[in-house]
């Protein structure tokens, strides 16, 4: 069975140990789909170069401060599949390197303990090459893409918004910069306009605010590449956190 691909706007670590509107969208993802194993790339692998894991046992890493204590404590054991990263040492060739230094960061665990909770699923991480082009993110998701036929789901989990610098910790919704921008990458998405999306400096102002570094953005390119023409396309959690966090999300299946 094919897999789908997706991207998910993970947002604040909170969401981990916290029940809302956001994780019963995940919850459900996880009820509908059951991959062999996930490709999981996340906003907090970002490295120099292009890095995948071997080690079979990835440590969960708490890549983030100032927190409740329960949040820390949290347990998510992952197992590796060796057969999955073989199959991206075969894809990427010498454009990726194996590095067993990180382990599973947050914005993996916080939405897979909701998606996954017994942690029965494989999931290796593909990381995001800060040095890498829009383009090339784009190209690494359609070089990627047929794991998807092989029964592999593709996670990208980052935030179409994310500019920590302007949060307003008491506000509802978005600023209006944030909600323009996520609506227009929405509006792109929709018609399969993906050069847009590629190209989001067009934007001019509201995507200099909402991408003030790739990272969080970065991952939606990979799930872009990895899309197929025939995909139906579900948006979901299309929301705000503290009105500079877009949780958006694409179900490509």
């Amino acid at each position: 069975m094919k897999m789908p691909a997706i991207f998910i706007g993970h947002g604040s670590p909170m969401n981990a140990i916290e029940h809302n509107q956001y994780t019963e969208a995940w919850t459900e993802l996880g009820r509908r789909f059951e991959p062999k194993a996930i490709l999981m790339i996340s906003a907090h692998w970002f490295t120099e170069g292009v890095l995948t894991q071997n080690e079979e046992h990835p440590k969960k890493i708490n890549d983030m401060y100032g927190f409740p204590e329960a949040l820390y404590t949290l347990s998510y054991p992952v197992t590796s599949d060796a057969s999955l990263t073989e199959s991206l040492i075969s894809i990427l060739g010498d454009t990726v390197s194996i590095s067993d230094g990180w382990g599973s960061d947050h914005g993996s665990w916080s939405v897979l303990v909701h998606m996954y909770p017994e942690h029965n699923i494989p999931v290796v991480q593909l990381s995001v090459n800060r040095r890498g082009t829009p383009r090339e993110q784009y190209e690494i998701g359609q070089k990627i893409s047929h794991l998807r036929e092989e029964g592999y789901m593709v996670i990208g989990s980052g935030n179409v918004v994310h500019n920590l610098g302007q949060i307003r910790w008491d506000m509802d919704g978005a600023l209006p910069w944030a909600k323009s921008f996520d609506d227009a990458i929405e509006n792109a998405i929709r018609n399969k306009a993906y050069e847009d999306v590629i190209d989001y400096h067009q934007y001019g102002e509201p995507a200099s605010l909402s991408v003030p570094t790739p990272d969080h953005y970065f991952p939606l390119l990979n799930i872009l590449g990895a899309v197929s023409p025939s995909d139906q396309l579900t948006v979901f959690n299309k929301g705000y956190e503290y009105g500079s966090l877009s949780m958006t999300g694409y179900l490509f299946e």
